[in-house]
């Protein structure tokens, strides 16, 4: 199939225009409790109904928080039933639970949680974050789609 994404390409056999639903930006997460002193890398990219974000906190300086919201777009389909994606954390500093094995984040009715595995149990929201805490994470989240023509 021809189509033109940014005006660039052949329209061969194609009856209108094509375009790429994208956009990238920056957000703010805003924590449930606490309060971080620096926040930056706080970038998303949606392409379609895909959202991709990432931040980085720097020396967090009350502990507490284990949800964020601010998403830069509600989940899709949107609700407190809607369960989503998951992404990844690098920590430095936080005191983790005996047996824990994986800490992630994952996004639920419009917010992000960190959870933590362990080792022949189930998961928990992530509690151990402690002064001076470092966090960078990234996920991705089904979000609704907007501009998108064929």
């Amino acid at each position: 199939m021809s189509g033109i994404v940014g005006d660039v390409g052949s329209r061969s056999g194609v009856i209108g225009i094509t375009q790429l639903d994208y956009e990238e930006g920056v957000y703010t997460p805003v924590p449930n409790a606490g309060s971080i002193n620096s926040i930056s890398q706080n970038r998303y990219r949606k392409i379609g109904g895909m959202c991709f974000l990432e931040a980085y906190f720097g020396d967090i300086q009350t502990p507490g928080f284990s949800t964020l919201s601010g998403l830069p777009f509600p989940t899709n389909p949107a609700g407190s039933g809607y369960e989503s994606a998951t992404g990844t954390i690098m920590a430095n500093g936080p005191n983790w639970s005996d047996g824990t094995v994986n800490i992630c984040c994952y996004i639920y009715n419009n917010n992000v949680y960190f959870y933590q595995s362990r080792d022949n149990t189930g998961w928990a929201n992530m509690s151990g974050w402690a002064t001076g805490n470092d966090i960078f994470f990234s996920c991705h989240y089904m979000c609704a789609k907007s501009g998108f023509t064929i």
